[in-house]
């Protein structure tokens, strides 16, 4: 999901040598790890039973911040995906995660109990967890 999202979002943007080094193989360690040792907590999102998205959140890793402010390390969706809801779906559970964390504020300034500062879409959300 990172690869293919990162790939998507960033072909024009990033050389052709960063976007190979956004392959699958050099991502899933990351995330297998950050998945074992929920650092960060990550939610996915699903379209039946397909993961088309996830999200990475935890306290800010900004020592300089206070020890209520969250942070969404990751945010990734499917390209196929974009426009249909997993986007907010994810932004929502990552705040819900940070709430419950007592993470009232994040690096950018919005509030984590508070509705999701930027829209990913006008469609209705699937189901994150």
């Amino acid at each position: 999901v990172h690869a293919l999202s990162a790939k998507a979002a960033y072909e024009g943007i990033l050389s052709e040598y960063d976007l190979r080094v956004l392959a699958p193989a050099s991502r899933e360690a990351k995330w297998r790890e950050a998945i074992e040792f929920s650092e960060p907590q990550v939610h996915v999102v699903t379209h039946g039973s397909e993961i088309v998205g996830f999200v990475g959140f935890d306290r800010s890793r900004d020592p300089k911040t206070p020890p209520t402010t969250g942070e969404i390390w990751a945010i990734y969706v499917k390209p196929e995906h974009w426009g249909k809801g997993a986007g907010v779906a994810l932004w929502d559970a990552a705040r819900e995660g940070l709430a419950e964390e007592g993470c009232t504020t994040s690096p950018s300034g919005c509030r984590c109990a508070t509705t999701a500062p930027c829209a990913f879409t006008n469609s209705p959300a699937s189901s994150a967890r």
